[in-house]
């Protein structure tokens, strides 16, 4: 049988059973439990204040507890020695203002066991912290604050705990209810030293949780898992904000570097926080580049420049301008401000010349050739292309090479070096085949080599490389324009009108196409209605209104061409050919010379324009028109177009196309 005094709910446990005590004889039982054997006469002055009637009150009180085995003794009354006691408080919830002399001792052996509870709860959470036991030193913790609610080293010790446990909302919900009830109760705040430990714990929680945010960040980006990887940096530079602002605005940046590669609402989301953080000059600077950067991501050119220029006013930091620099010459080569657009980018080369940063040095010399080459500067352009793949290939950036290499191969290609450009393009392709994240680039790379194939007269492959880019397009929603127009001149070379005009429609409608790609479109459309024997007029001139005060000379010439296919004149196309001859655009020379040959009917012209073949593959023109005409003056080339590269879907299509027409006779002989 086992019997159980628990003094600190004043009941006594007996085999499972519990009994509550009176007040009066649980303050007996606790004073003897405390003190000692006590007489009966003290028991009955202090607690009924007279020593006859108080004995037989404390007689009878006794009397109830007949049935429990508690008292060794009567006189004085004492407790068994083996009977077990427990007690962590002392009669809790109950008073005694009756009983002034047991209140005052029941008071201070209250703060007693209250000190020795504390003493007892400061070693366990040692103890606990000592062997990593966080979650246990935070129980013992707590319990204290639990007892001296008003306890401000209580308070620390649960806050730092909670924060070791990330429990960094709880640890401010902890301080901010412990500040509400001292208000309340006292009228004033917590101690400074407890406010700054919020505060530092806060940050600390923050940095924390930072640092493991930025592990994940470059963790994601190292394995080219560039959205997760702006996500993480999003994170870690919404913890940074409240502890270090410096901190913050660099990681918000990385975010929006990221962001970049795939435009949405976060990426206005991550250029609004990189705004709002810029105080300092420099700092302004960047967040003008951040937000030209979206600009151009966005196809809004208008406000890349302007923000471009915005930011050049803040800053005299040299690599810092050739970055705004680049970003404006980039806006203003979209914007077909092309000379403008160079000029910028002599300036950022200017700025880069002792720079030791081969990066923003490559993406400045292939900006630079992009512009040169839509200048018509391709030798130039060829070089500044060169020089970037060099430096890239330092760097080791696959897929900044690979962009470079498909504009270098059109650049080639306008020179009529369509055999470097295909060499160019196969170079690019073993990049890509080793590297990974590049599916933009490498749909690129199908579409200049089905462009540069159709002029070939190579249509099978041709129209297989492009179906495949535009089927890489539609399944990752991914910009197409270039591979419409490309699929525009395919179509139009097999004579199927109706999907090379549904094709310059899908061009012309994409976003981020300009003057000079609306002026492409209407050419191309030209084209198909004059091999329809219908009048292009219209588009004609809208053409030339598109590119009216631009500097595209390619453009330009291309539309003079198309114009006098069907208004010879023979002193334009002269001036012509030596427009396209000064600035080395030998893919045009074929069709040049055809024309002079169709407005002066000269045969010597006609078969110039054939022999140029053998080293050139021309654009805006094929081999058998070339021998339609050279038949036509009554000079028979011996040329049989071969039917062996047409799809079969378009021979039928093929075989009526003018030219072919004209050559039929020949063909049947």
């Amino acid at each position: 049988m086992s019997l159980r005094l628990l003094l600190g709910t004043a009941q006594l446990e007996q085999n499972g059973q519990f009994l509550s005590l009176e007040r009066k004889t649980a303050a007996v039982l606790a004073l003897c439990a405390v003190e000692g054997a006590q007489s009966r006469a003290k028991l009955a002055q202090w607690f009924w204040g007279d020593a006859f009637a108080g004995r037989n009150n404390l007689r009878q009180a006794l009397f109830k507890l007949k049935n429990f085995d508690l008292f060794a003794q009567s006189e004085p009354l004492t407790l068994h020695s083996n009977l077990e006691i427990k007690f962590e408080s002392l009669l809790t919830g109950l008073e005694y203002p009756d009983c002034p002399e047991f209140e005052e001792w029941l008071l201070l052996q209250r703060a007693v066991l209250e000190s020795k509870q504390l003493g007892q709860l400061e070693l366990e959470i040692q103890k606990s912290q000592e062997s990593g036991d966080v979650q246990s030193a935070l129980k013992f913790a707590q319990k204290w604050l639990q007892l001296e609610p008003f306890s401000e080293e209580a308070l620390r010790h649960v806050m730092r705990l909670q924060v070791a446990q990330h429990e960094l909302a709880a640890a401010r919900v902890t301080f901010q209810v412990f500040s509400k009830r001292l208000m309340q109760e006292w009228g004033f705040a917590p101690s400074p030293q407890t406010q700054q430990l919020s505060l530092e714990l806060e940050q600390r929680a923050l940095n924390n949780a930072a640092k493991v945010w930025l592990e994940l960040a470059q963790k994601a980006e190292d394995q080219l898992q560039f959205e997760a990887a702006a996500t993480h940096w999003q994170a870690a530079a919404e913890k940074l904000e409240g502890i270090d602002r410096a901190g913050a605005f660099n990681v918000w940046q990385k975010a929006h570097r990221l962001r970049l590669e795939f435009p949405d609402d976060n990426l206005e989301f991550v250029t609004a926080q990189i705004e709002r953080l810029a105080q300092a000059p420099n700092d302004l600077a960047r967040a003008a580049l951040a937000r030209a950067q979206t600009a151009f991501a966005v196809n809004d050119f208008v406000l890349a420049a302007r923000a471009a220029r915005m930011g050049l006013k803040q800053t005299l930091d040299s690599d810092l301008r050739a970055r705004l620099e680049n970003e404006l010459a980039s806006a203003l080569l979209r914007l077909d401000q092309i000379f403008e657009s160079l000029d910028a980018h002599a300036r950022a080369l200017a700025l880069l010349e002792n720079s030791s940063d081969l990066e923003l040095k490559a993406s400045t010399l292939a900006e630079l050739a992009l512009a040169r080459a839509n200048a018509d500067q391709h030798k130039a352009a060829q070089h500044d292309f060169l020089e970037a793949d060099r430096l890239y290939t330092v760097l080791e950036r696959p897929r900044e090479r690979i962009a470079i290499l498909g504009n270098l191969a059109m650049s080639q290609r306008m020179q009529g070096m369509s055999e470097a450009a295909l060499e160019t393009l196969m170079l690019a392709q073993t990049i890509v085949s080793g590297a990974s994240g590049v599916l933009d680039e490498a749909r690129y790379l199908l579409a200049n080599r089905g462009e540069i194939l159709c002029w070939r007269e190579e249509y099978k492959t041709a129209l297989s490389d492009l179906l495949h880019a535009k089927t890489l397009s539609e399944q990752q929603d991914l910009p197409m324009s270039f591979v419409w127009f490309r699929l525009a001149h395919v179509y139009q070379r097999l004579g199927a009108s109706e999907l090379a005009l549904e094709a310059i429609g899908y061009a012309e409608a994409s976003p981020g196409v300009l003057n000079r790609g609306q002026a492409m479109a209407a050419i191309i459309r030209a084209r198909v209605k004059r091999q329809l024997g219908l009048d292009a007029s219209a588009d004609l001139q809208r053409a030339e209104q598109l590119l009216a005060a631009q500097n595209a000379y390619s453009h330009n010439l291309r539309l003079t061409l198309e114009r006098l296919a069907t208004e010879p004149d023979l002193s334009l196309a002269q001036k012509t050919l030596a427009d396209i001859q000064t600035l080395e655009l030998h893919a045009l020379e074929p069709v040049a010379h055809l024309r002079i040959a169709q407005a002066s009917r000269d045969v010597n012209a006609a078969t110039h324009a054939w022999k140029l073949l053998e080293r050139i593959t021309p654009i805006d023109i094929t081999r058998i028109e070339i021998a339609a005409t050279c038949f036509d003056l009554g000079v028979d080339l011996g040329y049989q177009q071969s039917l062996s590269n047409v799809p079969l879907e378009f021979w039928e299509s093929f075989q009526k196309l003018p030219w072919q027409q004209r050559l039929r006779p020949l063909t049947l002989q």
